[in-house]
Order: structure tokens, then C-alpha cells, then sequence
């Protein structure tokens, strides 16, 4: 009688999850619960890896990683996200460090201080005159884990090129919200460490 329960909830179970409905992750709108958002044409693909950008003292090298079906929980629908982490140093110096937490298996996207799934075309802002009439970017959060104040928030926008054979990202970081000041104590910082900005990063063997 176990065994029999046991198989029937195992095929319930499986035919549930078969009947899981797959939409396209560009362009998404709002959430349909329980649906997965895939990234049919792979256009995340193109963003995985480590990057680089350097000049005389500043060095920022950002990882990113593919989540393929990851399960948002507060909003109950499958997503495939970009999930990223990064290093920053001035004059040798190490100011910030997230890239161990990739080798973290976390539960809560929102853990990881760079993360999204935005694909948005040229006319999406920030609009990209110079892009591609098919070309697609990604915008996504990034966050700073050591000035983390309330109402401080970032995001990056990334387009991918190829110049001369050097396979490089075009990235805009720009801030996205405010500081909230706290019974009324000035904040010490107004910015995240890497500045406000445009960078050009190159892809690492």
C-alpha cells in the first residue's frame, strides 16, 4: 500500500512539474505564478565569465555565472538569472571582494551583489544609438557588501563587443536610489566603492 502512495505522489509530482509553462525571459512583463522564464535564445550566454578593466591604479575584475531555472520564492516563478561577483583595488590596494561568494550555492538571489535577467534592445534605456538594430544588452543590480546603507542601490548595463578579436563589455554602473539618512546622522559615504561610470572590460582566458 506504501509502495503504491509512494509511486502515485511520484507521478503526480512529476507530471506537475511537466506541465511547468516555459516563456520567453526577453521582454518579460509581469509574473505568472509557477512559470519559467527561459532564456530561449541564450542571450546571457554571452556575458558568462571573468572581465576585467585596469588603468594606471584601478583594477575591477567582475565574474559572472549563468543560474539556469532558479526559483524566486517571493515572487514563485523560475527565472534563469545572470549571477555575478567582484573584486576592486586602488593602488594595489583591495577595497572590495565578493568573488568567494560564487562558490556559494545561495537560496535567495537577492545574496549575490550582482544579479539580474533584464534583456533590453537599443531603445531600452539607457538608449544605445550605437548599438544594433538586433542587438541585446543586460541591465542588472549591483550592489556594494561592505557600504550597503538603506537606499543605496546601483545598477550595470552591459553590452557585449568584439573588437579587433578582443572579446570585451561595454558597462555602465549607475546609481539607482538614495541614501536614507538614519535620526537624522549624516551618512559617511554617499557612493559604493567603484565609482558611478563607464567601463570597458575585457574577457579573461
Amino acid at each position: 500500500m506504501k509502495k503504491t502512495l509512494f509511486i502515485t505522489l511520484f507521478i503526480l509530482g512529476h507530471n506537475l512539474f511537466c506541465q511547468t509553462m516555459v516563456s520567453p525571459l526577453y521582454m518579460k512583463e509581469s509574473d505568472v505564478d509557477g512559470t519559467y522564464y527561459k532564456d530561449l535564445n541564450n542571450d546571457l550566454d554571452q556575458f558568462i565569465g571573468s572581465w576585467v578593466f585596469s588603468d594606471s591604479n584601478t583594477t575591477l575584475t567582475i565574474t559572472i555565472v549563468k543560474k539556469t531555472q532558479f526559483f524566486n520564492l517571493d515572487r514563485n516563478v523560475y527565472i534563469d538569472y545572470l549571477v555575478g561577483e567582484y573584486h576592486y583595488e586602488v593602488n594595489n590596494q583591495t577595497l572590495v571582494n565578493s568573488l568567494p561568494n560564487l562558490n556559494q550555492n545561495f537560496s535567495n538571489i537577492y545574496d549575490y551583489n550582482i544579479y539580474g535577467y533584464s534583456i533590453i534592445n537599443k531603445r531600452k534605456a539607457p538608449v544605445c544609438p550605437e548599438c544594433n538594430l538586433n542587438e541585446r544588452r543586460v541591465k542588472l543590480r549591483f550592489k556594494d557588501p561592505i557600504r550597503n546603507a538603506p537606499g543605496l542601490s546601483g545598477i550595470i548595463t552591459l553590452r557585449r563587443v568584439d573588437e579587433n578579436g578582443v572579446q570585451k563589455i561595454h558597462m555602465r554602473l549607475q546609481q539607482t536610489g538614495s541614501i536614507i539618512p538614519i535620526d537624522d546622522t549624516p551618512p559617511t559615504y554617499m557612493s559604493f566603492h567603484v565609482p558611478w561610470g563607464q567601463y570597458v572590460l575585457i574577457k579573461q582566458p
